[in-house]
């Protein structure tokens, strides 16, 4: 589970502007940390997220391969605090900066 600071948690974003049907189930909260993120077939990477929801994020991946939709990774957040939790993952949405992943565990 991530905890979010209560400030940044009630700052919800826009929905951007597209032509396709907006799909998400839960308002999405701008949160910027680091991940470990395991890919199978990539191995372990250092990578950052852009947004927070209830179901899933955002991962920054601008100038690192995109994992193909449908794919599973599992997700750490790095923190100085003693709590590790991992979380698999899986990929539901690709652009040219990231990717949307949505909780699975």
């Amino acid at each position: 589970m991530v905890v979010l600071n209560h400030n940044i948690a009630n700052k919800v974003l826009p929905k951007e502007a597209s032509t396709q049907k907006e799909k998400r189930i839960s308002p999405r909260t701008r949160f910027n940390c680091f991940l470990s993120v395991y890919n199978p077939f990539i191995g372990e990477q250092i990578l950052s997220t852009k947004d927070v929801s209830a179901t899933g994020l955002y991962l920054n991946l601008l100038g690192h391969p995109l994992p193909p939709i449908g794919s599973e990774l599992i997700i750490e957040v790095i923190t100085h605090l003693p709590i590790q939790q991992k979380r698999t993952v899986k990929v539901v949405r690709c652009d040219d900066n990231g990717v949307g992943l949505q909780f699975l565990s």
